[in-house]
């Protein structure tokens, strides 16, 4: 589901920043790493694949990455090669600029986006974010997406009524016509104190990455504090595990820093 959805909000954009060329350039995948490496993305043109790093991010700084190792898949189709130059920047100006016209995010994250090298090339070629020209399109999308957490104990109401579980976000999520959201509603509000909803009524990109945590410790002196943080052993593996939300990484180290350790592994959820 995780890169389902977000594939389909990049095609979207592409569509509306380069709708005579969409089909020729919508051809690529987008791969999830599960590294926090500086480099945001990368693209490898030979197996067509987009690879963006540090889930840990924002969403919407995750989403501009993708965008810029879009603008280097559309950039090679088109000349044969990609060089950060004004050609390759003019590419990710039109699909920035209908991100932020189709509400997928805002202008202000242009200027938030992580990637400093990035940002002072781009707007070295055509004058700062401040002063690009957005036509915001403000028409509610087709579509509303529900988020489901801490929902253990409604996990199967929840699939009765139509909701799937996503591993890679550790949640459970629902697409509906806007259309069917007041009967939506009303399921929501029957059940909102068993569980935490989050409503997507714009078109804006949201995600949830989640890690999954391995702790390698030969400190038997640690397991009270690990089981207060909810980290569960695993006799079979000798290690200790948890599920976080990407974005906690830097908080869930700082947890266990004190923890004698011989390994932390940062893994995918999936299943």
């Amino acid at each position: 589901m995780l890169l389902y959805y977000t594939r389909e909000k990049v095609l979207e954009v592409l569509k509306g920043a380069f709708p005579e060329q969409y089909i020729k350039y919508s051809k690529f995948f987008i791969i999830f790493s599960y590294k926090e490496v500086n480099k945001n993305s990368s693209y490898f043109f030979e197996k067509k694949r987009l690879i963006v790093n540090s889930l840990s991010r924002r969403p919407e700084d995750i989403f501009i990455s993708i965008l810029v190792a879009l603008g280097e898949h559309i950039d090679i189709i088109n000349r044969e090669e990609t060089h950060k130059d004004k050609e390759y920047y003019l590419i990710v100006k039109k699909l920035l600029t209908e991100a932020v016209n189709a509400n997928v995010i805002q202008k202000e994250d242009l200027q938030k986006y992580s990637d400093r090298k990035f940002k002072k090339g781009i707007q070295e070629c055509f004058s700062s974010f401040a002063n690009w020209k957005f036509e915001n399109r403000n028409d509610p999308p087709e579509f509303m997406y529900i988020y489901v957490t801490e929902s253990y104990m409604i996990r199967n109401i929840l699939r009765a009524s139509g909701y799937i579980y996503d591993s890679e976000q550790g949640l459970w999520m629902k697409k509906i016509h806007r259309y069917e959201y007041p009967e939506e509603e009303y399921f929501i509000n029957e059940r909102k104190n068993e569980a935490v909803f989050k409503v997507i009524g714009d078109n804006s990109f949201y995600i949830r990455p989640v890690y999954r945590l391995k702790l390698v410790t030969y400190s038997a002196t640690s397991a009270p504090l690990l089981k207060a943080l909810d980290y569960q052993y695993l006799k079979d593996k000798n290690c200790w595990m948890k599920l976080i939300e990407a974005r906690n990484l830097e908080q869930e180290k700082k947890n266990i820093e004190n923890v004698p350790r011989q390994s932390l592994n940062v893994l995918s959820n999936s299943k």
